[in-house]
This record gives structure tokens, C-alpha cells and sequence, in this order.
């Protein structure tokens, strides 16, 4: 095409090519919007004249920040909180001085004090909107997740994200469960959160992964095992690991699982590795570079898992799992065979308390009524602070039955037993 037109610039060229590339959306069903301006052809690049490319928007929503009224980090009852937005427009050529943004909300706790804004998009270019949203928090509000809605209009035509979710936490307090998808085998916020609801306590439980901790009495975070590709869970990258270190230097309560959570820091070189390793109790983090499914997960002994032992587990995916080596004074409540230490916890003396599982909690296999999740979770919730009663074990219901026909009745039998053996 250069050679066809030498005196044309570059824009002049990019032009031609987006504005006569094939639109091959439907021939791709489920993927429309996401490729790029189409085929390129070479045909009508060369003999199309007065060639003009789509007249449209390819907005992507990429993060939102806070700011509270009085800079703690939390947004509390009776404050007023700004957000603003950070933004990209993948369209090369297409700009727009009249793209109006709109924030909306249903929470009955929330009070839009600014909710519109028109601002400039400028083409392939990120842009942020700052200060143009605040809202207020009733006086009465409690802990949980607010979900706003921000719609989008412009003078030309918006392909995709001209409306999008962004969510805050309220008032946090009580416990903060994050799972990286949401009630979804490999991630055990649900399994979790599930007990938490039984016994009272209360929770916050989310996909959102906060700007901060502050406020919780403890977390509980949940990022799955990515599989060899590393694509199938939550990637464990430096930003999460910065608010966790933050959380347990300010005397947090935190348990975190998935994969490489402590190898990754040591293998990249991340800034704070040696500080997040010292929350944790660990002097070195080696990851697997192999799946290694659990045979024999093994309690050890004066540890909160001391007779416990898993040798199942409906983990789908096991890849990249931690070799830890502890601390002086930290513990390792479990041993895979054949393999290593695979979770470790830890005490400070400023009051932090962290534990690390390498693998999913939920998906491990209940042997019987000591060796089960629900025990790993009591004498966990008992190190963090809320013991659950004094020589208590749960385990699940069982059943008589694992077949039944129409009009039958099943039996269940509650496996609960004190050390002593009575239920």
C-alpha cells in the first residue's frame, strides 16, 4: 500500500486498511467485538477510494479507585466517597468530545450526589474520569458490597462496555470472603462462607477483590489453581500481594490458598518478598513446575491439623504447587507425600495471624468424621481467634441411602463428635 501511495502518511495508511478490512463478527459467534477492526483486504486496499473506517467506540472498563471523605481507606456510614474511573478506547482512528458516562445504583444505603459526566475519548488512547461521581453512605449502613451501574452514550456508535458493573465495600466489618469466581468448583469462599452463615458470623462475600482489607476482622481469599496454562483461576499477581502484606502488618487475620502464592513473590523478585515470607513463616518457596493431585495430605503432628489426613481430593486442577520451608516459630499443618511442605501459618508479635494452603480446602475428600474440611476450618477459625467450642469436631451429615426410589425415606446420621467420642 505504501508503494501504491508513497506520499501518504501513516494515518493516511491505517485508515485505508481498518476501512476496508472484512467484518468477520459473524462469522466468529461469541467472540464479536473482540477482533479488532477484521481480515484484512488487500484488494480493496489498494483500489477503494475515499475510504472512511467505522464511526465507532471500542470502550474497555478497566479499574475504578475510591476516595473516602476521610482518607482511612474505608467507606463508612455518613461519608461522602468519589470514584473514579480508568478507561481505554481500542478504536485506532475514532474519537469522540461527547461520550456521557452515568452512575446508577438499587442499594438502598447509597445516595448519588453526582452520578453524570461528559468527557473526551480520545482514539487508542487510555483516559481517566476523575472526581465527576460521589455518592453517600446512610447512617445505618452495615457491611456489604454496593454494585453500581455506569451506562454509556456518544455521538457515534459504542461496540462494547456501554454499560458495565463497578462495586465498593460498605461499611466493612466482621469477615471478608473472596472467591475468585464466584460459588465455583476450585475456590473455597462458598464452602466457606456456607459455615460462617451457620454459626452467625458476618460476612461479606464477593468476586471484588477490595482496595483494601481495612475494617475486617479477618479474610479469607480464595484464587484457584490456573492449571498448566495458568489460565483457569485467578493469576496471583504483585497488587494482591501488596494488600495482603498491608492487611497482616496491621495485625490482619488472613487465609489465602491457590497456586504459587508464595513462590511466585520469590521466583519474580517482587519487592516485598522477603516481607511477605516473614508474615507467612517461610525462608524459601519452591514452586512445582509439575501437577501434583494429593495421595496423602497429611496432619502433622502439634498442629492445629495434628490427625487429620486427606487422600482425595476433587481438585481439577493441581499445577504449581508451593515447597515451603518454615520459619523458626511458624507451623506446617500439612505434608503432601512424595512431595513436601504445602501450607504453612504463622503468628507475630504485633497480633497478624496468616495461614497458607496450597491447595483448595473445599475440594479435599472427607475421610471420616476427624479427617475432614470442617475440622481444617474449626481449629483454623480457633488459631484466628473464634474458637467453635472446646474439643468440638464437625463433619457432614451421612446418609443410609445413596439410591432412592419415589416414596422412600432417607436417613441422615450427624457425625458430630466431641475428642471424647460422644456426639
Amino acid at each position: 500500500l505504501k508503494s501504491y501511495h508513497p506520499d501518504w502518511t501513516n494515518d493516511e495508511l491505517i485508515n485505508q486498511v481498518i476501512g476496508t478490512a472484512d467484518d468477520i463478527d459473524t462469522l466468529n459467534p461469541g467472540y464479536e467485538n473482540k477482533l479488532g477492526d477484521g481480515r484484512i483486504n488487500a484488494y480493496h486496499a489498494l483500489v477503494d477510494e475515499n475510504v472512511v473506517p467505522q464511526q465507532e467506540l471500542k470502550l474497555e472498563f478497566l479499574s475504578h479507585t475510591v476516595e473516602d471523605e476521610n482518607g482511612n481507606g474505608m467507606i463508612e456510614p455518613e461519608e461522602t466517597v468519589s470514584i473514579n474511573l480508568e478507561m481505554k478506547n481500542w478504536s485506532q482512528l475514532v474519537n469522540s468530545s461527547d461520550v456521557s458516562f452515568s452512575l446508577s445504583t438499587i442499594d438502598p444505603d447509597i445516595n448519588i450526589i453526582s452520578g453524570t459526566t461528559t468527557v473526551f475519548v480520545p482514539a487508542d488512547d487510555a483516559f481517566e474520569i476523575e472526581d465527576a461521581f460521589t455518592f453517600s453512605v446512610n447512617e445505618g449502613a452495615t457491611a456489604h458490597e454496593a454494585v453500581f451501574v455506569v451506562q454509556v452514550t456518544a455521538d457515534v456508535e459504542i461496540t462494547y462496555d456501554s454499560e458495565f458493573l463497578l462495586k465498593v465495600l460498605v461499611a466493612p466489618s466482621g469477615i471478608f470472603i473472596w472467591d475468585g469466581e464466584l460459588n465455583s468448583p476450585g475456590y473455597s469462599g462458598h464452602f466457606i462462607k456456607q459455615y460462617l452463615n451457620e454459626q452467625g458470623f458476618d460476612v461479606v462475600y464477593s468476586d471484588f477483590y477490595p482496595p483494601s482489607f481495612a475494617g475486617f476482622d479477618a479474610v479469607f481469599l480464595s484464587f484457584g489453581n490456573g492449571g498448566e496454562n495458568t489460565d483457569q483461576a485467578i493469576f496471583f499477581d504483585y497488587p494482591y500481594s501488596l494488600l495482603m502484606q498491608e492487611y497482616l502488618e496491621n495485625a490482619g487475620k488472613l487465609y489465602v490458598e491457590g497456586m504459587a502464592i508464595m513462590g511466585l513473590p520469590q521466583y519474580f523478585g517482587w519487592e516485598n518478598k522477603t516481607a511477605l515470607h516473614d508474615l507467612f513463616g517461610v525462608t524459601n518457596a519452591s514452586i512445582g513446575f509439575i501437577s501434583n493431585p494429593i495421595s496423602s495430605l497429611e496432619g502433622q503432628a502439634g498442629t492445629l491439623a495434628e490427625g487429620i489426613m486427606f487422600t482425595q481430593s476433587n481438585q481439577s486442577q493441581n499445577w504449581y504447587i508451593d515447597q515451603l520451608t518454615p520459619a523458626a516459630g511458624a507451623q506446617v499443618p500439612f505434608v503432601e507425600d512424595n512431595f513436601g511442605n504445602v501450607s504453612v501459618y504463622n503468628e507475630g508479635t504485633a497480633g497478624h495471624k496468616a495461614f497458607y494452603l496450597g491447595y483448595c480446602l473445599a475440594d479435599l475428600v472427607d475421610v471420616d468424621p476427624h479427617s475432614s474440611r470442617y475440622n481444617v476450618l474449626l481449629n483454623m477459625l480457633d488459631f484466628m481467634g473464634y474458637p467453635q467450642g472446646d474439643d468440638y469436631v464437625q463433619a457432614n451429615f451421612s446418609q443410609d441411602k445413596t439410591y432412592i426410589l419415589p416414596g422412600e425415606e432417607i436417613q441422615f446420621t450427624d457425625f458430630s463428635v466431641s475428642a471424647e467420642g460422644t456426639s
